[in-house]
Formats: structure tokens, sequence, C-alpha cells
């Protein structure tokens, strides 16, 4: 019985240490997705002069809301990135998230991905809010899950 129980922890601590990390792309990854009007948005077309922020969103997270009104108090210290909000939650309620939050923000794309394929580009995400920082060269600088404050973020961005 000793050896089962042996085994069995050394396999779940293997899985554990195996578990997937974030892995973004370390180039922008080509993804297409479609806005809130239902056109079709690609990654290598959106433009950006400094940086592009990737954010993966849950509107309905309370982490992701306690994120966003410490974005607002701050909102002048995002001035330098383009923000692309992407989520699989139901396009009513990210266009509720977007009329609430941000009405009037030009500098913020909102995409829908109703069959989740931000896996597929941009590895696995496994917790909302993720933000995803790219240069104006489109190479990766830091991805940060569940910041614990926006002053992280907002480091980034030089």
């Amino acid at each position: 019985m000793k050896k089962l129980y042996l085994s069995f922890a050394l396999l779940l601590t293997g899985w554990l240490l195996a578990a997937p990390q974030l892995m973004a792309q370390p180039q922008l990854p080509n993804f297409n997705f479609k806005d809130l009007a239902g056109k079709t948005v690609r990654g290598h077309e959106i433009a950006f002069t400094k940086y592009l922020t990737i954010i993966y969103f849950d509107p309905t997270c309370e982490h992701c809301l306690a994120t966003t009104q410490e974005m607002l108090k701050n909102i002048k210290k995002f001035s330098a990135t383009k923000i692309v909000w992407i989520s699989f939650a139901e396009k009513e309620q990210i266009a509720d998230f977007k009329k609430t939050y941000f009405p009037k923000n030009k500098n913020m794309i909102f995409l829908h991905d109703k069959d989740m394929k931000i896996f597929d580009s941009f590895g696995d995400l496994y917790d909302t809010p993720t933000f995803i920082v790219y240069n104006k060269n489109k190479t990766l600088i830091k991805s940060i899950t569940t910041p614990a404050t926006i002053d992280e973020v907002i480091s980034i961005y030089k």
C-alpha cells in the first residue's frame, strides 16, 4: 500500500510540475477574431505605434472588473498602448462591458472569440485577466496573469 501511495504522490508531483504555463508567443501571432460588429480583425493588421496590449478577460470576472476599475483611475498611463480586449463570453456581455467602462475610448478594440481560438494563438491562458504586452516590433515584452495591482502592468510602458 505504501508503494501505491508513493507512486501516486510521484505521479501527482510530476503532473503539477508539468502543468501548462502561459506560453505567450515571442512574436505577435496572426490571430483572427470578430469585433462586436462581426468584422474580422487580424492581428497583423492592427495599427499601433509603441505598445500593443492584449487583455484576455471575462466581463463577469471579479478580478477583471476590479482591474478595470484600477485602469479607469489610471487611464492616461495607458495612452502609449493600443489595447485589444478578447473574450469568449457572449457578444452582448462584451458590448455591455465596453459601454459601461470604455464607451468612447478609440484606442481599444473589443473582440469576440466564440470558438475559443485564443488558445491556438496565445497558448495556455489559464486565468483572467491576462495582459500580454508587445512592443512596436511586435515582440513580446511581458505577460502578466491577474496582476496584483495595475501598476504592475503600467510599469511595462516606459
